[in-house]
């Protein structure tokens, strides 16, 4: 089972960070992935999941780039005794068989660990993460959906 406290570490490893150079930026980090239990209707799974209030509280905007293939910038929202109290930005790329989480560096790995166990809780996800510092072994292609 999926828990908040095994992913943290995971997702502080792999946020995106951003350090300023003299001639533009270094990137460090990238996503990492989930993949659904049962195949997903993309737009139907980022409508659901964009509704502001329980279980989600998640707000963002979609864009379809391609049948079968959506994308979504969007803010966890952390809500405290009904308040929303902060967000936490992130950026997800869903097909029919995963999405696709971009953490960016001033996110808390805490509130997309919550979100990823409510994936688990009703997708079925398996997560898989790759080192940051290296490039993936088996990318995750937009082309046949692994």
């Amino acid at each position: 089972m999926i828990t908040p406290d095994n992913l943290k570490d995971q997702i502080d490893q792999t946020r995106l960070k951003y350090t300023p150079r003299s001639h533009g930026a270094s990137v460090q980090g990238g996503p990492f992935v989930c993949y659904f239990g049962e195949t997903v209707d993309p737009g139907v799974f980022l409508d659901q999941i964009t509704e502001v209030g329980e279980p989600w509280h998640f707000f963002g905007a979609t864009s379809k780039i391609h049948n079968g293939y959506w994308t979504c910038k969007g803010n966890l929202l952390h809500v405290e005794n009904g308040e929303q109290v902060w967000s936490s930005e992130v950026t997800l790329e869903v097909s029919d068989e995963w999405v696709r989480i971009y953490v960016f560096e001033e996110s808390s790995a805490a509130r997309v660990a919550e979100f990823v166990q409510e994936l688990d809780d009703r997708y079925g996800v398996r997560v898989e993460f790759s080192d940051p510092r290296k490039p993936p072994k088996n990318p995750v292609s937009t082309n046949n959906g692994h």
